[in-house]
């Protein structure tokens, strides 16, 4: 103690200073500035951080919800293009059908103006496939060919040659369905050796294009008409496109081209490049009519209606794209094409 008092009398007295006290009174100075500056350092260090913590927060947050709203925009952009390629696809399609139908109505209209082709008959040979042939329906042939027909039957076969020129990798056949219980048809297996459909039993003795719904609802609704998906004559899934076509006296028969919906389904697939999601399309019913997915709602189901689904959103969700309407971004990126047009283009 005694100690003590006389370093703090050394430091704190009166009168002249020493030497000694000027340099032990500069250095507590000092060493108090220090202590004050490194007690004040952590102090704004603590603060430093609790602010960095909490703007780090904000800004993770507001990263993440950018980043959020950027992948609903990008999904809703991606799907949207996705449903105009296969608008665009189907309009293609279209377009072709019309081609065909239109050429049919010329040659049949105007006769004089067409030279007529031998084609093979599917009936009695078998056929490659990718090359245009004649079917006569059973009851034609257990009735007789009348000569009439036969005729009309060479000039109808020059309609081969524009077929083969539209042919794409997505179209199952070419079929040009006649009333009068012929057609001319064309099928467009992958496999290159590949026999055509009709050519075979028992398709080749059964087949009836009159009694086929392509044919019959094409018919009825006397304009263009996108079928629902069913599985084609070749056992594969398909969606047509069907367009009429008109001699002299009205109504002759269907154009229909077939297209794979595995291509379509392989198309749209490509986008969903990270693997989280899928996109399907719908009917005007709200059936699902393709879709990667077995088993669930979202499963391809004829007979299911997504718009009276249990959950609120996803009933409301398939409402909109039935309507062709864009879905709200965050609920299903998601946007409608119908397919099947029965009574309405």
């Amino acid at each position: 103690m005694a100690g003590f008092r006389g370093f703090w009398a050394l430091v704190t007295g009166k009168g002249e200073q020493s030497i000694y006290r000027r340099i032990l009174r500069a250095a507590l100075w000092g060493s108090s500035f220090t202590f004050v500056s490194i007690c004040s350092m952590l102090v704004l260090q603590n603060v430093m951080i609790d602010r960095g913590e909490k703007l780090a927060a904000h800004v993770g947050d507001s990263l993440e919800t950018a980043v959020e709203d950027e992948l609903k925009r990008n999904l809703t952009e991606i799907t949207f293009l996705k449903a105009q390629y296969t608008a665009r696809l189907l309009r293609g399609c279209a377009i072709n059908a019309e081609f065909l139908a239109n050429k049919m109505t010329d040659i049949l209209q105007n006769k004089n103006e067409h030279l007529p082709k031998n084609l093979p008959v599917a009936n009695y040979e078998e056929i490659p496939s990718h090359v245009p042939y004649v079917y006569y329906n059973p009851e034609l042939m257990s009735k007789g060919i009348p000569d009439a027909i036969r005729r009309e039957v060479g000039y109808a076969s020059s309609v081969g040659d524009d077929a083969t020129r539209i042919t794409l990798r997505y179209y199952g056949s070419v079929c040009i369905g006649s009333k009068n219980g012929y057609m001319v048809r064309m099928d467009l297996d992958k496999d290159d050796d590949a026999v055509s459909v009709l050519c075979r039993e028992p398709m080749r003795s059964t087949y009836n294009h009159l009694e086929r719904d392509w044919y019959r609802l094409t018919k009825e609704a006397n304009r263009r008409v996108y079928t629902a998906p069913y599985i084609g004559s070749n056992g594969k899934p398909c969606v047509s496109v069907c367009v009429p076509y008109y001699d002299e006296d009205g109504f002759a028969g269907v154009v229909a081209l077939d297209i794979d919906t595995g291509y379509i389904d392989e198309r749209i697939r490509r986008a969903d490049v990270d693997g989280t999601g899928f996109t399907f399309l719908l009917g005007n019913n709200g059936e699902v009519i393709l879709s990667p997915v077995e088993e669930g709602v979202f499963a391809e189901n004829m007979d299911a209606d997504l718009r009276k689904a249990g959950t609120g959103t996803l009933a409301e969700t398939a409402e909109r794209m039935t309507r062709g309407q864009r879905v709200l971004p965050g609920v299903c990126a998601s946007r409608g094409y119908r397919l099947e047009r029965r009574l309405r283009d």
